[in-house]
């Protein structure tokens, strides 16, 4: 697989939580289409691959709102340009923290799901 910069990354890669795939917080939706697209991307070259969307849940932030966006971002990867399979897109409730937190995630089909 490549990374960023044409390094070569494995899927053995993403295994720490300091090593996610993408990670971010509440940013303009313009620019989390473009994470988006990336994951998508990602997921169509490695079709042996799930994408996890894992949230936390801001301090200040509605845990309903939140899990509706990731919903949203989620119909984004689906019905996008790219049409990933929505058996292939996992959302996981990762719980709470002080910001609201989105954890994209691909694993191999074969590997438990990650812990976030």
């Amino acid at each position: 697989m490549i990374g960023l910069c044409g390094s070569l990354l494995w899927p053995s890669a993403f295994t720490r939580a300091d090593q996610w795939f993408d990670y971010y917080g509440k940013i303009p939706w313009e620019e989390e289409r473009l994470r988006l697209d990336g994951f998508a991307m990602f997921l169509k070259r490695n079709p042996d691959m799930i994408g996890y969307m894992a949230f936390y849940v801001g301090e200040s932030d509605s845990e309903s709102e939140i899990k509706q966006h990731v919903i949203q971002a989620k119909d984004h990867i689906v019905c996008g340009r790219l049409k990933i399979d929505k058996e292939r897109i996992v959302i996981v409730n990762a719980g709470k923290r002080a910001e609201t937190k989105f954890v994209l995630q691909p694993v191999l089909k074969t590997l438990p799901p990650p812990d976030f």
